[in-house]
């Protein structure tokens, strides 16, 4: 099976390598992450002691050639491929459909090096672009081409019908207070969380193992909290109020370990008013 590579910039528009205007020559970057682990030399033995391994940004080139309308078409690539910009990489290979970067600080995909030479514009061309990932474990997307993380897989308690996100939603019984999660993904993975008062709720708190994160407010009807463990905080009603949170919560203690992972909620006071779906993406070192 061929790779599909469509590159998205931060202004919505698209360019596709292994379309109908540019093939795909080939990619690099997209198999492993690259990381550099760090050692102490033994002062009294042989060896050393291993201290850690860090994982690198993600480089990725993408080759490609141009096989008709060559000069509009190359100007276009020129035009699209802007060191301001943003972008994000979406890859199609085996069943997978998977994306790197974004358009935020902590999450983003930036220009390192474009090439498409002055040549003779009657024949095809071969472009270059390479691009650089801060976060470097590629994050699957579903069906829709939507970001995973923003739309499922869900986890609803109580249930919650899938036409409201358009995704696929775990059939849970009513008023369940524990779900299963599955990450088949290579890394342990964040998760955000949404909950949404139905009635008045005091002091609601998501678990994860023996380990939670706790908020100190009362809900009432149609408040909304979502709990971002991903970028580390907390917005009630669409406002920032990490003052919410509990000072004992841990945010590292809610991630997803690869496999089985069990979630629960609870609250002081209302907790059948509580409706809570839980969104994650599933990360791969390669594809």
């Amino acid at each position: 099976m061929t790779y599909e590579i469509k590159i998205e910039r931060d202004d919505g528009k698209t360019y596709t390598f292994g379309g109908s205007v540019c093939t795909l020559l080939g990619v690099d970057g997209l198999d492993s992450v690259d990381s550099d682990e760090f050692y102490n030399d033994n002062a009294m033995s042989d060896g050393s002691h291993y201290n850690g391994t860090h994982i690198n940004n993600r480089v990725v080139t993408v080759s490609g050639k141009i096989i008709r309308n060559v000069s509009v078409e190359r100007q276009n690539a020129v035009s699209f491929f802007v060191k301001s910009h943003r972008y994000k990489l979406y890859v199609k290979y085996n069943n997978r459909y998977l994306y790197l970067g974004g358009y935020e600080d902590e999450d983003c995909g930036v220009l390192s090096f474009y090439s498409s030479p002055l040549q003779n514009l009657n024949a095809t061309l071969t472009i270059i672009a390479e691009l650089t990932f801060n976060q470097p474990y590629l994050k699957s997307v579903d069906e829709f081409g939507k970001d995973i993380a923003a739309i499922q897989p869900i986890f609803a308690f109580p249930y919650i019908d899938a036409v409201m996100f358009g995704g696929v939603v775990a059939d849970m019984p009513l008023f369940a207070a524990e779900v299963q999660i599955d990450n088949d993904g290579d890394v342990k993975t964040k998760c955000r969380v949404e909950l949404t008062a139905t009635g008045t709720v005091v002091n609601p708190a998501i678990y994860h193992g023996d380990q939670y994160v706790r908020l100190i407010d009362t809900l009432k009807l149609g408040d909304k909290y979502i709990i971002d463990i991903i970028n580390g905080k907390i917005y009630k009603n669409g406002e920032n109020n990490y003052k919410a949170i509990d000072r004992t919560s841990s945010f590292e203690g809610m991630e997803f370990e690869p496999g089985t992972n069990a979630i629960s909620y609870d609250a002081d006071d209302g907790r059948v008013n509580l409706r809570v779906v839980v969104y994650y993406p599933k990360l791969y070192s390669g594809v």
